[in-house]
């Protein structure tokens, strides 16, 4: 059986080309790789591995993915399907699942309330 290792990387997006003006990309500082200054809560391995696509696991296929979001009154996402780098495995579908795990600070120092739109990257890799 392969292990396979998830990794949440947020990274600061640019013009990426679902955001619009009124969007914010969550921020990754640099040594904040699974647990960003902005997360309040994260998945755990665990919860990414139950998520990953078997396909693209046994394919040892690789992908990142963009979904566009809402802040929650919980401070939780409600995320759509948005852009995946390697379309065909259901990436975006695994990326909303665990989505729903991820918590924002209240305290957050990006300005992001609820009600906000929001792009969540999130990077599948096989390891």
């Amino acid at each position: 059986m392969r292990i396979a290792g998830l990794i949440a990387v947020f990274m600061v997006l640019g013009a990426c080309e679902m955001m619009e003006p009124d969007h914010v990309a969550l921020p990754r500082e640099p040594d904040d790789i699974l647990a960003p200054a902005w997360a309040e809560r994260t998945p755990s391995f665990s919860d990414m591995m139950k998520v990953y696509p078997e396909a693209a696991l046994d394919a040892g296929i690789e992908s990142l993915v963009k979904l566009p979001c809402v802040v929650l009154a919980d401070w939780t996402f409600a995320c759509e399907p948005g852009w995946e780098e390697q379309p065909g495995y259901g990436f975006s579908e695994a990326a909303i699942r665990v989505s729903k795990i991820f918590a924002i600070r209240k305290d957050n120092s990006y300005g992001v309330t609820p009600g906000a739109r929001v792009t969540l990257p999130i990077r599948f890799v096989v390891g």
